[in-house]
């Protein structure tokens, strides 16, 4: 397939550089820093552009992936073609793209990206689209990236994209909170690792509620009140600590 992109931030990094691993000719990148743009450019041998009305919308694909409050505008400088016009938002529905375009759809990437870190090897791709023809085609391309390929609604796909934002940011940050009361402590991060390899091995199997485990579930009081001591000092992550015990314990009692 012959793509063009618009933008240059980690999602359309990664997504350029599988495309073109996977013998697919990127056309051209555009973005809003046109320094980003080049950089991307010359690692998928395309052409960078100054202005988006240059992106070559003969190409059989667009693909939008900036950031969700930029989208509209996007759509709004983008000249009407034939061509098909994909974003890669997980919580803008495909209703904002058939406004203005005949052939359109979205390629929503269920996986965390992050600049100079390697590609994940597992991406799991939730499709949509405004006919047929467009949707085989997303699906074709899609599969040259993964075999783990979702055709859903819009509204599916927002919440999946709800369940990605709980499951991935909310626990990095955990682990970050966690991180940052080791190194109050001198204490290494790494001594969770294996701890970490082995709650996520475990999910993999086995429904999360099933392998529960700690104060709260055993409901040890005594335990849940030493911790909240240690954590007085600091009332935001103390009262944070309050609403998951409660919420485990409120689910596990289900």
């Amino acid at each position: 397939m012959n793509i063009s992109f618009i933008g240059s931030g980690n999602v359309a990094s990664q997504l350029a550089l599988l495309l073109f691993k996977s013998d697919h000719r990127i056309i051209n990148i555009y973005s809003s820093h046109y320094a980003n743009a080049n950089k991307l450019a010359k690692q998928v041998k395309a052409k960078p552009v100054k202005q988006i009305d240059q992106v070559a919308t003969k190409s059989d694909f667009v693909i939008i992936a900036v950031r969700d409050e930029v989208i509209t505008e996007v759509i709004e400088n983008l000249p009407v073609t034939n061509c098909t016009i994909l974003h890669t938002s997980g919580t803008t529905s495909i209703e904002l793209l058939k406004k203005k375009f005949i052939n359109c759809g979205v390629l929503y990437p269920v996986q965390t990206f992050s600049r100079n870190a390697p590609t994940p090897s597992v991406i799991p791709f939730c499709i949509e689209a405004s006919n047929r023809s467009s949707l085989s085609k997303i699906k074709k391309t899609a599969s040259s990236l993964s075999s783990s390929i979702h055709v859903m609604s819009s509204e599916k796909r927002l919440i999946v994209h709800l369940t990605a934002v709980i499951t991935n940011n909310f626990t990095n940050h955990l682990f970050a909170l966690s991180e940052s009361i080791l190194n109050k402590n001198k204490l290494p991060f790494k001594i969770l690792y294996p701890l970490i390899a082995e709650t996520l091995k475990k999910v993999q199997h086995q429904s999360p509620s099933k392998v529960q485990t700690g104060p709260a579930v055993r409901k040890d009081n005594k335990t849940l009140q030493t911790h909240l001591s240690l954590l007085k000092s600091d009332k935001q992550l103390h009262e944070l600590y309050k609403a998951l015990t409660k919420s485990i314990i409120t689910f596990t009692n289900y």
